[in-house]
């Protein structure tokens, strides 16, 4: 099966649900639409200050991806998830609120 890039949505978790700066922040990315495979990555791009951060994701399950960040300091976060799969790259946009 191939991958529609315009099928793909993803949804953002955080642990804890309530995020508080200056303490690290698990955030779980689940993507709908998508047959990923074991060598299908995601990393993670937070914005501080219009300055993008990248890290890493490791794959927990089959449409799963997690990775941990400290956010600086309280505000609302523009997070980008980097999908890649295949042949594409999807990137989505979601937003985090942080005490």
């Amino acid at each position: 099966m191939t991958n529609d890039p315009a099928a793909i949505e993803a949804d953002l978790r955080t642990d804890p649900d309530k995020p508080v700066s200056g303490s690290p922040i698990e955030l779980m990315a689940d993507f709908t639409g998508a047959e990923l495979t074991d060598s299908s990555g995601m990393t993670f791009e937070v914005r501080v200050k219009e300055e993008p951060v990248y890290f890493e994701a490791k794959k927990e399950g089959q449409n799963v991806f997690s990775g941990t960040y400290t956010f600086p300091e309280p505000g609302i976060y523009e997070v980008y998830m980097h999908l890649y799969t295949d042949d594409i790259h999807v990137t989505k946009k979601k937003q985090v609120e942080v005490q």
